[in-house]
């Protein structure tokens, strides 16, 4: 019912994430690259991003958090196909860019000040509260042709397409 799609067919999510006040986003990821805003009563807010590179614009926006790390909560976005984080307020204003140290970034998880993004190129990445690199952890084999090898091919202490990933509670 928004004008953004002609078919369910070119709907298709990767993430979902909540904000303190209950706006729900949900990412386009493999659809047509928006950010959907719900109220937590499930109204539609409107939408942001779309396929692009400019500044507000995505290509596959994989995953998304509410960064809780600074003053205020902003939505992050995993703007994969530009190898970029995306920042966003809460009502989906462009704030600023990530681009150092990544390459397809996928999703996040959070611990204190530390951001862990798991990168479909074959790392994760620590970055800090200024989202500068920590480390890089695990950089093995692109998953291009390796993914469905056997696994004794796989490499102990290296990733293939890693996804997702969290802290442990320890």
């Amino acid at each position: 019912g928004d004008g953004l799609y002609a078919g369910e067919n070119e709907y298709c999510p990767t993430n979902v994430a909540v904000a303190p006040n209950g706006t729900v986003f949900i990412a386009d990821g493999y659809g047509k690259s928006y950010v959907h805003r719900y109220a937590a009563d499930g109204s539609y807010l409107g939408s942001f991003g779309g396929a692009g590179s400019e500044p507000g614009k995505t290509q596959c926006p994989h995953g998304l958090m509410v960064d809780r790390r600074g003053p205020e909560p902003v939505l992050v976005v995993a703007d994969r196909g530009n190898r970029r984080l995306q920042y966003f307020s809460l009502d989906g204003k462009h704030l600023r860019f990530v681009t150092d140290a990544l390459r397809a970034p996928c999703h996040f998880d959070q611990r204190a000040q530390v951001l862990l993004v798991p990168d479909l190129e074959s790392r994760v990445t620590l970055l800090d509260g200024s989202n500068r690199l920590i480390a890089h952890l695990g950089d093995g084999t692109h998953y291009q042709g390796v993914r469905d090898q056997s696994r004794d091919r796989f490499k102990p202490g290296q990733f293939i397409a890693p996804h997702s990933a969290m802290f442990d509670r320890d």
